[in-house]
């Protein structure tokens, strides 16, 4: 069963504010149940990233070589 809660502690986990967990994933054949959170965490920071560059283009100029790790 869901904690009442469930939203906010996965959107946490997908932003990488809370540690990964995979209790609420049942796993398959090829992924883990954390795996299953991981692909979820890094389409966040995938998507993140691009609206980033994109909303403030100056970011990784003014960032320059240190902008991935900042970010």
């Amino acid at each position: 069963m869901m904690p009442p809660d469930w939203q906010e502690l996965m959107t946490e986990m997908i932003r990488g504010a809370a540690p990964l967990s995979g209790e609420w994933y049942t796993g398959s054949g090829s992924l883990t149940p954390e795996q299953q959170i991981g692909i979820y965490e890094e389409q966040f920071r995938l998507r993140m990233w691009d609206a980033l560059l994109e909303e403030i283009p100056g970011l990784s100029r003014l960032l320059g070589d240190d902008v991935e790790r900042v970010v």
